[in-house]
């Protein structure tokens, strides 16, 4: 199910608090993964979306604990998270 608007929570990664006045919890809105990530303080987007609007490659998301796409719904009060991603080798 979409919803248009809603409010939801970002978790923000530790190495990105800097962006986010250093809370790790960051209320947005948005019916969509990157709606509530375009809500987001200037300077924490331009750390998770690259200029074309795509998710950086080092990054993940998760909404609810599953694994999550830009275009992933979010329902209200959904937990957003933005995960670092592993370096495997």
């Amino acid at each position: 199910m979409y919803y248009s608007v809603v409010a939801v929570t970002v978790r923000v990664p530790e190495a990105l608090r800097r962006y986010s006045e250093g809370k790790g919890m960051v209320p947005a809105e948005g019916g969509t993964a990157r709606e509530a990530l375009l809500s987001l303080p200037p300077g924490l987007v331009a750390r998770v979306l690259d200029e074309r609007g795509r998710l950086r490659p080092y990054l993940l998301l998760h909404v609810d604990g599953a694994p999550a796409t830009l275009d992933t719904a979010l329902a209200p009060g959904a937990m957003l998270e933005i995960v670092a991603a592993a370096e495997g080798g």
